[in-house]
């Protein structure tokens, strides 16, 4: 019966989809159950869910020849919860085909989703244009009152839907057919409403609601779910809607930069790239692991990404159990794979309906008691292996990739030193930088290079790699993902979003993934690797406080897959012909290198996409650092994240800035901290500006002349550098005498002299100049 819970959540609204693209003949209940009926799935033709579908609004539910136990009256009452129309005058007429005028006027069935950061800070009216998921490219919101969504589109979308819902063999194939086709679809059309949750997140969210409420009614006997959720006693309702039928979860995995950097090898992207993936995948492993102990489906994940998670399950004894053994079983896990690098903490807090419809307080619960769940981490057994030294250690060769002893590999050349975890995560780091045509399979089933996974069954998981998903049945005993690519059917996998480009050198067979030192080389002058880091500003407070009294889990789900919709999945199209490769992008967390001066084109323009995005309501900071391809990756880690905690510092902790260089350097054994140049996006916008200013009237190769221009040696620029660097008084009169050195024969003379005299003498633009004659020495230096 649980499984027809959450297929009678996900699906009760199907019918305004099919009403938009087909025409408003009767209420959307009735429409989504004939839709329904079309098709050859007896599971979704199952009377049960036929009958949730028909009786999810009061006014079919109150005339419905059903019995109290039926499960309608917990998805109608899941329903009320997720939408919070239980505050809302017209919570009775959702349906967009009613038969007074009056009502029918607020309904627009041509009406955009509302952006979810309209509700940050100030209120604005952005809104999305309606399509699929298929589009890579971002899905900007904007202010536009005459924007709408037209049938044609919705056609388009039902479509999609029609060629697949025939093949449909369990919950999680149905909610990824749902967010492919229905992320920008809005889930009420009602122009009194605020309709900024899409068809898919309200259906998600309804889904989870109810089967979280049918396991709780379960455990506790209460089988009158009529009363419990259909009940005409406002006292009565009020008193239930206070019941704690849920649990909000929180998972942190702590260790990760460690884990990720702390590596020294010539495949250190390949390194770099399969750890971070790893870790994003051991996330997703663990909440499978946790939902299939509970019978649940992934549409009680609220959010995932970063080493974060947020789910929303039933406040039951069973739920405890699980979580304890998911606590002490993984941890046990990390520490005998990993002694204490990678660790689980996780948090929960008890919730009613009427928290979930105003959430905000119990966001602010959840991340105090997640801290303070970080700060006891371990049992008493677990410390005691901790610290007892492994009786089977031995003085074997070190791993030469993450310098551990002992299980080295026999049969790969000796000079290479490696254990037998890195060489599957070196081989899983070739899948990941080549076209996505494999699959991910999890089972029991060890193979050579198979990688490891914490499990709360008897058996070992493991997971590898089948190179060619066409033609892949599933089996029963096994799970399957795929990297941004939604299936379903026969071959279903469950689809993980991925921040996963790089860049190639070859073509064919002969294809192949740039290096660290490819990137050097390919970079515009100095051969540098440039290393970008960035996160969110002040995310931690806008989920606690930023909604106000729109601080609905509805919301918050909202965002958070919206979040990740940018970081994992458009932030791929914004490196597109740059020489990049994306290490980590998840959650609101990103780790970039390639060519320099590509790395810098991509931070201003991620920059300006995710304020569009974002609606202009949230910024983010990040650090820059050039370095040359040989640094140990873990140093240039460490140092671009100061230079992000820089930025984070800056504008009076403001922050939405980024940081440039920080390569430390080292003269007579001497180590030299090198000068931080810290701005505002505005100010770096005005930099690069400058520079082109500049370029556009100067050339810097002697030997390649060009007419209108005028010739800006190296030498010359040290120079001004060091008149700008200067605190003599006299400073101004020697910068005036080098400008009136140059060569004075065409107007581009003039307009430089002026432009960087006039400059110089304004202090707080002098390091805006010196940071973007810096960039013109870097860009032409042989």
């Amino acid at each position: 019966m649980e499984e027809k819970v959450i297929y009678a959540g996900l699906l009760h609204d199907i019918g305004k989809l099919v009403m938009r693209a087909e025409g408003f003949n009767k209420n959307h209940s009735a429409t989504g159950v004939e839709y329904l009926e079309r098709f050859n799935n007896e599971l979704l033709k199952d009377k049960d869910i036929l009958d949730c579908i028909k009786y999810h609004h009061a006014q079919y539910l109150k005339n419905a020849n059903i019995e109290n136990n039926h499960i309608a009256y917990i998805v109608y009452e899941a329903d009320n919860i997720a939408s919070g129309i239980d505050r809302r005058q017209e919570k009775d007429i959702e349906n967009e085909h009613v038969e007074l005028k009056s009502k029918w006027e607020k309904f627009d069935k041509s009406l955009c989703l509302s952006s979810v950061f309209n509700k940050i800070k100030n209120e604005t009216d952005y809104v999305y244009k309606l399509r699929d998921l298929e589009d890579a490219s971002p899905n900007n919101p904007v202010n536009d009152e005459q924007l709408k969504a037209p049938k044609e589109r919705y056609q388009n979308l039902k479509i999609w839907i029609d060629k697949n819902i025939s093949g449909i063999k369990n919950p999680n194939s149905l909610l990824q057919l749902l967010e492919a086709t229905m992320s920008f679809v809005p889930s009420s059309t009602n122009t009194t409403q605020v309709a900024d949750i899409s068809l898919y997140d309200h259906s998600k969210l309804t889904s989870a609601i109810a089967v979280c409420m049918y396991q709780y009614f379960e455990e506790n006997n209460i089988t009158d779910y009529k009363e419990r959720c259909f009940n005409n006693n406002k006292s009565s309702m009020d008193k239930y809607r206070e019941e704690n039928y849920f649990r909000l979860i929180s998972f942190d995995m702590s260790g990760i930069q460690n884990f990720i950097y702390t590596i020294a090898s010539k495949n250190a992207l390949k390194s770099l790239r399969a750890r971070s993936f790893y870790l994003e995948f051991l996330m997703e492993h663990i909440q499978d692991e946790l939902l299939e102990a509970l019978n649940l489906s992934r549409a009680n994940i609220l959010y995932s990404g970063g080493g974060h998670s947020y789910l929303l399950l039933p406040n039951t004894d069973k739920t405890s159990d699980v979580l304890k053994k998911v606590q002490i079983s993984v941890n046990d896990w990390f520490i005998s794979n990993f002694s204490t690098e990678l660790y689980l903490a996780y948090a929960d807090v008890e919730c009613s309906s009427n928290d979930l419809m105003n959430s905000q307080s119990k966001f602010k619960e959840l991340s105090k008691k997640l801290s303070k769940s970080k700060l006891q981490r371990y049992t008493n057994e677990q410390l005691e292996r901790i610290f007892t030294l492994d009786k089977d250690f031995d003085n074997t060769r070190e791993c030469g990739i993450c310098k551990k002893s002992g299980n080295l590999l026999e049969d790969i050349d000796e000079d290479k030193n490696v254990c037998e975890f890195c060489q599957s995560l070196i081989n899983l780091g070739g899948y990941l930088v080549k076209d996505k045509n494999f699959a991910i399979v999890v089972s029991d089933e060890k193979e050579k290079y198979s990688i490891g996974l914490p499990t709360l069954s008897d058996n070992q998981k493991y997971f590898k790699i089948i190179p060619d998903k066409k033609g892949l049945i599933a089996e029963s005993n096994k799970r399957y993902y795929a990297i941004n690519d939604f299936s379903s059917g026969d071959y279903y996998a469950t689809n993980i979003w991925m921040g996963d480009y790089c860049s190639f050198k070859g073509e064919g067979k002969e294809k192949e993934a740039y290096s660290f030192k490819d990137y050097a080389k390919a970079s515009a002058g100095i051969k540098r690797l440039g290393v970008f880091r960035a996160d969110v500003d002040n995310l931690g407070s806008t989920f606690t406080k930023g909604f106000g009294e729109y601080s609905t889990i509805s919301r918050y789900a909202t965002l958070s897959r919206m979040l990740n919709m940018f970081y994992k999945r458009y932030i791929n199209s914004l490196c597109e012909s740059k020489k990049l490769a994306i290490v980590y992008s998840g959650g609101d967390d990103v780790f970039v290198v390639g060519a320099w001066n590509d790395v810098l084109k991509f931070a201003k323009e991620l920059r300006e996409a995710f304020s569009k995005y974002s609606c202009k309501k949230l910024t983010l900071s990040a650090g820059v650092g050039f370095f040359t391809y040989s640094y140990p990756i873990s140093k240039m880690a460490e140092l671009t994240g100061k230079l992000e905690d820089f930025a984070k510092g800056n504008n009076d902790n403001s922050k939405d800035s980024i940081a440039l260089f920080g390569e430390n350097k080292t003269r007579k054994g001497k180590e030299i901290k090198a000068e931080q140049f810290v701005f505002t996006w505005e100010e770096f916008d005005k930099i690069l500006e400058l520079q082109k200013y500049i370029e556009d009237r100067c050339y810097f190769d002697e030997n390649e002349k060009e007419d209108n221009k005028i010739f800006f040696s190296t030498a010359l620029i040290y120079r001004l550098m060091t008149l700008i660097n200067s605190t003599e008084e006299i400073g101004l009169a020697r910068f005036a005498y080098t400008l009136a050195r140059m060569e004075k024969d065409c107007q581009a003379y003039k307009e430089i002299k002026s432009k960087l005299y006039e400059t110089y003498q304004n202090e707080n633009e002098r390091k805006k100049l010196l940071t973007a004659l810096n960039l013109i020495v870097y860009k032409n230096r042989k």
